[in-house]
């Protein structure tokens, strides 16, 4: 499959790495989760420890090995990728504050059914400011994927009695009741909204280098974690020595985890690249089932093969159609203009002879 995507011109580097991501994006999940269950180590003091360790680990080698420029210069054509490396930094890190949010305010089922929305608003956003045409599988695809979110979170909001159990719904600090869980549906869309956006920004960034895209966005994780630990009703717990072995895994994964989604996200359509970064809820109940013996049920084995059949249909289409079909797949007139500049720029910031 690989040899002949490559030869039709496409990605499939891009499209692997994509599934890497999810699948190390799932086993980060599952560190934490146990190092909460086993260490009682608050979920936000455990992701500001892990954002700050990445961007000391990421900073260092991109400022002294690879002497990269932390942000695109301003001459040129990557005058016009600085706002599209810092925006994609700032919408990674509201994604990561709506995400905690969600966890607060709503129940785990709830909370992931809607935050899993991004792949139909990131095909909308695609179509509408990247001009990536919308293939006739991908309204095939789409509804697979979300139908399959929904029949594996089971929200309480579409599925009554009938809601997977996943303890009941939590009360912050700050607000309970039916105002708590309508603030937390919006923060948990608004965390959706947020990665669909993210999606088209690193697109549109797609030749600038990796690591510029990744230190940003470590830089605004870690002000969000900050700002989520130092919320009312967080406590900070010294980790133990196995503590800090889990913040050590967890950093390690996750670092895997978003090398690959933005190098992934950079070589991909942004709709389809959608579809592959939600398999991680795939990964994460075969991960459950390995490392935590828990049996998924009939309706979340439906669900997950609804969303491994979308992510098939989508990347046959994309093997088996002729090149010239998803070569029309132009982002956007202002990328265009710079193709020839922006890939002269690139290998000179990486600094190789043109």
């Amino acid at each position: 499959l690989i040899s002949k995507r490559v030869e039709m011109g496409h990605d499939a580097p891009g499209a692997i790495a994509l599934v890497f991501a999810a699948l190390a994006s799932s086993a980060s999940q599952a560190l934490l989760k146990e190092a909460t269950k086993q260490e009682g180590l608050p979920g936000p003091q455990l992701a500001l420890f892990r954002a700050c360790a990445q961007l000391l680990l990421l900073w260092g080698p991109m400022m002294m090995w690879k002497r990269i420029p932390t942000l695109p210069r301003k001459t040129g054509s990557e005058r016009s990728w600085r706002r599209y490396v810092l925006g994609q930094g700032l919408v990674g890190g509201l994604n990561m504050l709506c995400a905690v949010g969600a966890v607060e305010l709503l129940s785990l089922g709830d909370g992931q059914a809607l935050q899993d929305m991004y792949p139909v608003i990131t095909a909308i956003f695609a179509s509408a400011f990247l001009k990536e045409p919308c293939q006739r599988c991908s309204a095939v695809a789409l509804p697979l994927s979300i139908v399959g979110t929904l029949l594996i979170t089971r929200p309480s909001f579409l599925f009554g009695s009938m809601a997977a159990s996943f303890g009941s719904t939590p009360c912050s600090s700050f607000v309970c009741g039916s105002l708590g869980e309508s603030l937390g549906r919006a923060v948990a869309f608004g965390a959706s909204l947020c990665m669909a956006v993210k999606f088209v920004l690193v697109r549109k960034a797609k030749n600038a280098h990796t690591l510029q895209l990744v230190v940003w966005l470590n830089l605004f994780q870690v002000l969000a974690a900050l700002a989520a630990s130092l919320a009312p009703g967080q406590s900070f717990v010294m980790p133990s020595a196995q503590g800090w072995l889990f913040i050590a895994a967890i950093t390690a994964s996750n670092m895997a985890y978003i090398l690959a989604m933005t190098w992934g996200q950079q070589k991909v359509p942004a709709a389809f690249a959608s579809i592959l970064q939600s398999t991680d809820i795939v990964w994460s109940y075969l991960l459950e089932a390995v490392m935590f013996g828990e049996t998924p049920s009939v309706i979340s084995l439906t669900g997950a093969s609804c969303i491994v059949l979308a992510t098939a249909v989508l990347t046959l289409e994309r093997i088996f159609l002729p090149a010239n079909v998803h070569n029309l797949q132009v982002e956007s007139p202002d990328l265009c203009s710079e193709d020839a500049q922006s890939l002269a720029s690139r290998d000179q910031l990486m600094g190789i002879e043109a």
